[in-house]
């Protein structure tokens, strides 16, 4: 950076600084384009390390990608005997804030236990569904869906809270969904017609 710096100081016009500076950011914009330069147009050819080395679409070197960190999570799909659906909305801040998705569990969890605990349901089946990535900006999160074929017992309403909700088999895309949420949902539907 220094060396660049030192050169830039020694190439920059002392006259007509304004028209200068128009003129090389014109000539980065219009011929010495990345991936794509038009050196036949350029009158700095002569000059010009990236034509001499015969590989100026090479030039400059994009930066290696950030390898991006990976979580994993377990997304249980909860299902009733009359096909519908146990949804949670999620807090207002971070991931998916303010929507609507399946809880996440722990992969040690004792689901039967936990389902009876939290939900007042007693499972009947089990049954893991293909995992899947799902990409943020600064994160990778691998999700390995779990289907949960439930009963509910008759104190399943008291044990809700106001974010956790059961959902008709044509209702819960009345509500804020993330959009891998909406996929399962719209594959499960598939599956059971």
């Amino acid at each position: 950076e220094k060396l660049l710096w030192e050169l830039a100081s020694q190439t920059t016009a002392t006259q007509e600084v304004a028209a200068y500076n128009q003129a090389i950011m014109d000539l980065g914009a219009m011929i010495c384009k990345r991936g794509q330069p038009l050196c036949d147009a350029c009158p700095l050819t002569k000059d010009c390390l990236a034509y001499a080395s015969g590989n100026p679409s090479n030039l400059p070197i994009s930066k290696p990608k950030k390898a991006l960190p990976v979580r994993t999570g377990v997304l249980a799909i909860i299902q009733d005997t009359q096909q519908n659906i146990l949804l949670v909305k999620r807090p207002a801040s971070g991931v998916w804030g303010g929507l609507w998705s399946f809880p996440e569990i722990a992969k040690d969890v004792n689901i039967a236990s936990w389902l009876k605990q939290t939900f007042a349901c007693k499972l009947n089946s089990q049954e893991m569904l293909p995992g899947f990535r799902h990409t943020f900006t600064h994160f990778h999160w691998d999700l390995s869906p779990c289907l949960l074929n439930v009963e509910r017992s008759s104190a399943w309403q008291q044990s809700l809270s106001q974010h956790e909700r059961w959902f008709e088999p044509d209702t819960w895309h009345t509500v804020g969904l993330p959009k891998p949420i909406r996929q399962l949902l719209d594959e499960l539907i598939l599956c059971e017609s």
